[in-house]
């Protein structure tokens, strides 16, 4: 990538290699007439983003971070390592990831935030006999961490370490070593068994549960919202597909070759292809991007 290009024709021509994790965002969809296409809205964006920039781009579907083995001391997902790992031997990693201060450090980028990942507490609504409404069993977060004695269920390391800011551990269940898929449903599972108050994940992943587990009216779960001044044990952030850094690529092919004079091409096309995502992503799904971390 020699010489001065602007933003619409740096990828212009170019076939990028893309990591997808399959899951509802992403999934292969079958031709009648044979062969078949990546579906979801993780092939949306990337669609509108190869006609925009005129790429193709090759796919690589791989596991999560507990099925490849990336597992921290405590046996839960390593998802930053997994992460750095994954964006390192490709172009782009779409995979809904959260930008976080540890993983800047080592070298990951967000080129633009697509998610809104505030933690929010998945509830069960009940039925009140009486009247037949359907009641939460706490309207105030607040007072459900200093006056209440029920415990939450978590999964995944950042909603862990946010919640356990606000309860003791004895308030706290996970399944521990269980896939993403796997610990919804135990979640859901504590929830309408009433061995749990509440459930906290992101946004996202709180609306794909609902999304699920509500189908057919087999049970009445609810994100509940918690304003932003009463939101202690719930952390903000934010996150979308990652790529990393040039400097990221150098350090990598020198320590993948064991030669300190290797280089990734000096990262120059890094640079460019991370800029480039950041204007075609938010073209492809506009929204106002939250530049600082909460």
């Amino acid at each position: 990538m020699s010489g001065a290009k602007s933003v619409t024709d740096v990828l212009n021509g170019l076939t990028l290699d893309v990591t997808i994790v399959p899951g509802a965002d992403a999934y292969w969809i079958k031709e009648e007439g044979g062969g078949g296409r990546l579906g979801g809205l993780v092939a949306e964006v990337l669609n509108w983003v190869a006609k925009e920039a005129n790429c193709t781009y090759n796919i690589f579907a791989v596991p999560g971070p507990v099925q490849m083995g990336y597992l921290n001391s405590e046996g839960n997902a390593d998802w930053t390592r997994w992460t750095l790992d994954q964006a390192l031997r490709t172009d782009l990693l779409a995979q809904w990831t959260t930008d976080t201060h540890a993983g800047q450090e080592l070298g990951l980028v967000w080129p633009f935030h697509h998610l809104d990942l505030k933690h929010v507490p998945i509830v069960r609504a009940v039925r009140n006999l009486e009247d037949q409404a359907l009641s939460l069993p706490f309207e105030n977060w607040p007072e459900f961490i200093n006056r209440s004695t029920e415990p939450v269920c978590v999964y995944g390391g950042a909603v862990r370490t946010s919640v356990l800011r606000v309860l003791p551990s004895t308030r706290v269940r996970e399944k521990l070593g269980a896939s993403e898929a796997d610990s919804h449903k135990w979640a859901v599972d504590q929830l309408c068994s009433g061995g749990c108050a509440a459930y906290v994940q992101p946004h996202d992943r709180a609306e794909n549960v609902l999304a699920e587990f509500n189908a057919g009216g087999s049970s009445s779960l609810r994100i509940l919202e918690v304003p932003s001044s009463e939101r202690a044990g719930l952390a903000s952030s934010r996150g979308g597909f990652a790529t990393v850094e040039p400097w990221a690529r150098e350090h990598e092919a020198r320590k993948a070759s064991g030669n300190s004079s290797a280089t990734a091409g000096g990262g120059a096309c890094t640079y460019r292809s991370a800029g480039t995502f950041s204007v075609m992503l938010q073209k492809s799904m506009p929204r106002r991007r939250a530049r600082t971390l909460y």
